[in-house]
């Protein structure tokens, strides 16, 4: 613990120091909240999201205008909680007999930890009102303090490591101070607890102030945002909506139905000549099906003789999506687009929810089984999907050089997504046949925001 508070205090006085002496620095204080969202391999129980505190120091070095490099000092609790029914057939056990009250059995198992984090990563500033800034990097956590209960094994690392992804929006509050917005995603390395199946994950969202004047000289101004001279030349457009998503599988795509969830994010449009841009960005897209028929599996269509469950669940996998479009303005007014192309999707998560019952009957006696279903799928659905894009729609103006867009999107994925290595299912049938393939139909509302130079 000694080291440890003595590697801190360097790490502040570095901070400070290079405040002190670089034109090109800004330090501020974030504070907020995180959801965990534990990794791993296990696919029975229910894990539930618990909020824990985040707080730290952020520190910017700016290379040039829209390059830098972002670390800090975060402190940070994760709560998880996992409940896991006696009989080990996946699920939280809840017992029916003769349409008796309901009657649950089931075990939880908790972990609590507290880190302190030095996250390291490549900033990218793209200069709008707000500002959108995004980064990836590193991490290296010191585990402070950890309490588990419900598990055989308690051991666990001192430390850990990962990868962190995040997105935010900053804006100034005048010369010398930013207003702070930021989503992190952050996902461990290292086994929980040691030589377990389970790895670090949350969700960070925090709000806070940056200070960057200590050594402006304080009789010029910072120069002020122009918009790009060539009309609308680069573009921010952000974007929400939902999905309708369907499992297209070719083994029996008549039992999976749609599933629905939230689609978000940004793109970024450059021109490439007078009604053609290129478009890229990145959203968070929830994709899956729906489940409601007899079967062996809670997560895919499968009979061997009687089904065991009676199944009424939720697949869904969330992703981070970067996709690389043209993008057509039609017509005189431009006012209609149509874009196409591949997208690459990042697996964050995969999981099922939902309930499955199962009966039995002896001596007269008739007793339902309800299982509430919040499996980890984590192991068994591919890290990655890729395939192809079409969207379209109508752009509006909005006061001058703003514009609301509504468009619709269509998109098919190339790949079977269903990790096979991982399920003993695959005995009962056909190997070669498709799986789990994801198709989507969005239907979105952007706003438009130019890029300043």
């Amino acid at each position: 613990m000694k080291k440890l508070r003595a590697l801190c205090c360097l790490f502040l006085l570095f901070c400070l120091y290079t405040i002190s002496y670089s034109q090109k620095l800004s330090a501020g204080f974030v504070t907020g909240i995180n959801f965990s969202d534990i990794h791993g391999n296990s696919y029975q129980g229910k894990w539930k999201y618990k909020p824990g505190p985040v707080q730290g120091v952020t520190v910017n070095y700016d290379f040039c205008k829209t390059i830098g490099l972002q670390t800090g000092l975060n402190f940070s609790t994760i709560y998880y909680e996992h409940k896991v029914d006696h009989t080990g057939s996946g699920g939280l056990c809840y017992l029916y007999p003769w349409s008796s009250s309901l009657v649950p059995f089931y075990n939880a198992e908790k972990m609590d930890f507290s880190f302190l984090t030095i996250p390291v990563g490549i900033r990218i500033a793209i200069p709008s009102k707000p500002q959108l800034n995004l980064s990836a990097g590193i991490f290296y956590s010191f585990l402070l303090d950890n309490n588990i209960s419900g598990y055989y094994n308690t051991e666990t690392p001192e430390n850990d490591s990962g990868y962190l992804y995040s997105a935010g929006l900053s804006t100034p509050l005048n010369d010398n101070m930013d207003l702070l917005f930021n989503v992190r995603y952050m996902t461990g390395r290292k086994e929980i607890p040691v030589s377990g199946s389970y790895r670090h994950g949350s969700f960070d969202f925090v709000a806070g102030m940056a200070y960057s004047g200590l050594l402006r000289n304080r009789t010029v101004k910072s120069p002020e945002l122009q918009c790009d001279t060539m009309k609308n030349n680069i573009y921010l457009i952000y974007k929400t909506g939902i999905n309708m998503s369907w499992n297209s599988c070719e083994y029996f795509p008549e039992k999976y139905s749609m599933h629905f969830g939230p689609s978000l994010g940004f793109a970024l449009n450059m021109k490439l000549s007078p009604k053609t841009f290129f478009q890229t960005g990145l959203s968070f897209e929830r994709i899956g099906y729906t489940l409601k028929d007899s079967s062996d599996s809670f997560h895919r269509y499968i009979v061997d003789g009687a089904a065991g469950f009676y199944v009424n669940t939720r697949i869904s996998t969330d992703y981070v999506q970067i996709p690389a479009l043209l993008d057509f303005r039609l017509g005189k007014s431009e006012r209609f687009f149509f874009n196409t192309g591949p997208y690459l999707a990042i697996k964050l998560n995969a999981r099922t929810r939902g309930e499955a019952y199962s009966e039995s009957g002896n001596y007269g006696q008739y007793t339902l089984v309800k299982r509430v279903v919040y499996n980890d799928l984590e192991g068994i659905i591919k890290d990655n999907d890729i395939g192809w894009l079409f969207g379209g729609g109508l752009t509006i103006p909005f006061f001058g050089k703003y514009l609301f867009d509504l468009g619709i999107r269509y998109q098919m994925g190339f790949k079977d997504v269903f990790d096979r290595s991982y399920s003993s299912e695959l005995s009962y049938h056909d190997t070669a046949k498709s799986v789990i393939r994801n198709r989507s139909l969005s239907c979105q509302i952007g706003f438009r925001v130019p890029v300043f130079r």
